[in-house]
């Protein structure tokens, strides 16, 4: 399956792309690489510690209202953390997860894994921007969501496509030979 998505990255984001990242450029962009995906892996786990946070501080604070307003006979709809809050931090903390996971490989630019740790990343997000359309929209998702993990997307698979011959498969598949 990542071989047509490389083929199809490579035909349209490298051979036909309007513009080409020069030489130096990309050299720079595996250099800061893996500094990048460690920098928003640890801000995306930070963010998504704060969100679970917030999230039950303001769920205790609309059930305290609510149990206020009830006493006082008047009855409020209530909207408590639903599966789209629990999802979405699941999201975060996944995209997290796989930008810590790509850092050694991005580091060590012998070894493939990293990019394609990366290219793993830019799809799930793609893939939750698709799901977050059917999201209701008081919890921001919709067709907003749907652009931005787009576009985010296309930036995404262009840097990497750009980027892709300076990554080898040197050390991972070929083991050296037994000694005898």
């Amino acid at each position: 399956m990542f071989k047509s998505i490389e083929k199809l990255m490579d035909e349209y984001l490298v051979k036909k792309a309007p513009f080409q990242i020069p030489a130096n450029g990309r050299k720079g962009l595996v250099e800061w690489f893996p500094w990048i995906a460690l920098i928003f892996g640890i801000l995306q786990l930070l963010a998504a510690w704060n969100l679970w946070r917030a999230g039950h501080y303001v769920d205790q604070v609309v059930n305290y209202w609510n149990d206020i307003s009830r006493a006082y006979g008047v009855d409020t709809p209530t909207y408590d953390l639903g599966p789209t809050y629990y999802v979405a931090v699941g999201a975060i903390v996944v995209s997290a997860a796989l930008l810590l996971i790509a850092f050694p490989g991005l580091k060590d630019k012998s070894k493939k894994r990293g990019w394609d740790i990366l290219l793993i990343s830019t799809l799930f997000n793609l893939a939750y921007g698709v799901i977050a359309v059917f999201v209701d929209g008081r919890y921001g998702g919709g067709f907003g969501s749907l652009l931005g993990a787009a576009l985010g997307a296309l930036i995404g698979f262009y840097l990497l496509a750009q980027v892709k011959s300076l990554y080898s498969d040197k050390g991972e598949s070929k083991k050296k030979p037994a000694e005898k």
